[in-house]
C-alpha cells in the first residue's frame, strides 16, 4: 500500500473495526455473563436450562451484541492480518473485561491475573507498532475500489 490517503482511509477502517471489536467483545461478554448468572441457577447439560438461561433479557443483549461482534470480527480480519488483529483486541479486550467482571459483576481480580495482563499489554504495545496488513491475500476491500 501507498501512504496516500487511500492508505490512510484504510488504516483509519481498520482501527474503527478494531474499536468495534473490542466494545462488541467486552460488552457482549459481559452482558451474557450478567443474564447468565442473574437467575442465580446453574446450567446443566439438559438444553431447557440453557434456553432459559439465555432468555434473559441480560443474556439475550448479550447474544445480540456478540452477533453483531462477530460480523465486526469479520470484517476486520478481510482487512488485516490475524497476527495483528488477534493480539491487539484480545489483550485490550482482556483488560476491559477484567474491569467490567470486577466493577460491574463483582467478580474478585486477584493480582497475579492483573500482571499477566499488564504483561499481554506490554507485548500488544509492540505489536501495534507494525503494519496491521503485510500480505495481499486479495484486492482492497469494496468500499475502497
Amino acid at each position: 500500500m501507498s501512504n496516500g490517503p487511500t492508505h490512510h482511509t484504510a488504516r483509519l477502517k481498520t482501527r474503527v473495526l478494531m474499536v468495534a471489536v473490542i466494545v462488541g467483545n467486552v460488552a457482549g461478554n459481559t452482558l451474557l455473563s450478567r443474564g447468565l448468572h442473574h437467575g442465580g441457577s446453574r446450567l446443566s447439560s439438559s438444553f431447557l436450562h440453557y434456553l432459559h438461561g439465555v432468555a434473559d433479557p441480560w443474556a439475550m443483549g448479550g447474544v445480540l451484541i456478540l452477533m453483531a461482534w462477530m460480523i465486526a470480527n469479520l470484517s476486520l480480519l478481510s482487512r488485516a492480518d490475524l497476527s495483528y488483529a488477534l493480539p491487539v483486541t484480545g489483550s485490550v479486550s482482556f483488560m476491559l473485561i477484567a474491569l467490567a467482571g470486577h466493577f460491574f459483576l463483582s467478580e474478585p481480580v486477584s493480582l497475579a491475573h492483573w500482571i499477566g495482563i499488564a504483561i499481554i499489554t506490554v507485548g500488544v504495545v509492540l505489536v501495534i507498532e507494525t503494519p496491521p496488513l503485510t500480505v495481499a491475500v486479495h484486492g482492497p476491500p469494496e468500499d475502497e475500489r
